[in-house]
C-alpha cells in the first residue's frame, strides 16, 4: 500500500457557540478599549504629543470597527439565533 492510500483524516475543529453572557462582556471589553484608547489619544493631543495622540486615536479605530460587528452578533444571539465561531 501507498503511503496516499493511508492518509488519515485530520480532526475537525469543534464550533464554539457564543453565549448572550460571553456578548455582552465582548461589547463591554471593545467599548472600554475604544473608549481607553480615544481617551489616552486626546490626552496626547492636549499635552502636545501630535504623532502619540494620532496612534491612540487610529489604535481606537480597530476596536469600534470590531464593535459593530460585535454588536450585529450579540443582536442575533439576544433574537435567539444560534451563531457559532470556529475555535483556533
Amino acid at each position: 500500500m501507498n503511503d496516499e492510500d493511508r492518509v488519515e483524516a485530520a480532526p475537525q475543529p469543534q464550533a464554539q457557540r457564543l453565549t448572550l453572557r460571553r456578548m455582552r462582556m465582548a461589547l463591554f471589553w471593545q467599548l472600554c478599549s475604544a473608549v481607553v484608547l480615544s481617551g489616552c489619544g486626546l490626552y496626547l493631543f492636549s499635552d502636545g504629543s501630535k504623532i502619540g495622540g494620532t496612534a491612540y486615536c487610529l489604535g481606537a479605530v480597530i476596536p469600534a470597527a470590531l464593535l459593530l460587528t460585535i454588536w450585529k452578533q450579540y443582536r442575533l444571539v439576544k433574537s435567539g439565533a444560534i451563531v457559532t465561531v470556529q475555535s483556533q
